[in-house]
């Protein structure tokens, strides 16, 4: 497993599901499956690294808008939801929550995706009586092997959020703000 292999079973996922969310976790399921369970870990220590590290203000600030708001777990599940979208999109996102504008995104989260790996693994490991999250905690990964596979470096963003003011999410995002909030009359 590596970032390449990652993302190519995002997009397998995305692919095949025709825009069904619980199909896209399904698919993402069965793929990942098919993969050594070192790799099914593998796998969710990218996926959390990359969630990880998108936990912007920037970001919530985008999901604040096309949500019509976001919770503490809303954000938790927007983000997955970017990332569904694969590589490129997610990233865009990243990088630039506002460049959401251009593009046809719509409302969107889904919590099922953060779970893609422990059902890949309870599937893989089927009979036997092993925990995923226990399993997991035996086999972890520093930034720096992540970074050995391929994983984008994502340092440089601000993970710090302090206190949400929604009134500024105009501010940070002022062309998704527009494009969800303009009054065509």
């Amino acid at each position: 497993m590596n970032d390449s292999v990652f993302w190519s079973i995002i997009d397998f996922a995305r692919k095949n599901c025709d825009n069904d969310d619980d199909l896209f976790v399904s698919i993402g399921i069965d793929e990942l499956s098919k993969y050594p369970v070192e790799d099914i870990f593998v796998f969710n220590h990218i996926l959390n690294y990359y969630l990880r590290k998108s936990y912007t203000r920037e970001l919530w600030a985008a999901a604040n808008i096309i949500n019509g708001g976001a919770s503490d777990d809303g954000f938790d599940y927007f983000r997955p939801y970017l990332l569904s979208f694969g590589r490129k999109f997610f990233l865009d996102a990243v990088n630039d929550p506002d460049s959401l504008a251009d593009t046809d995104f719509d409302e969107g989260e889904n919590e099922c995706i953060l779970y893609i790996a422990s059902y890949a693994f309870r599937k893989k490991m089927e009979g036997k009586n092993l925990d995923f999250y226990d399993e997991l905690d035996k086999h972890e990964m520093s930034e720096k092997d992540l970074f050995s596979l391929g994983v984008e470096n994502l340092d440089y963003l601000d993970n710090t959020i302090g206190i949400i003011d929604d009134s500024e999410d105009q501010i940070i995002c002022p062309n998704l703000y527009f494009k969800f909030y303009h009054d065509s009359n």
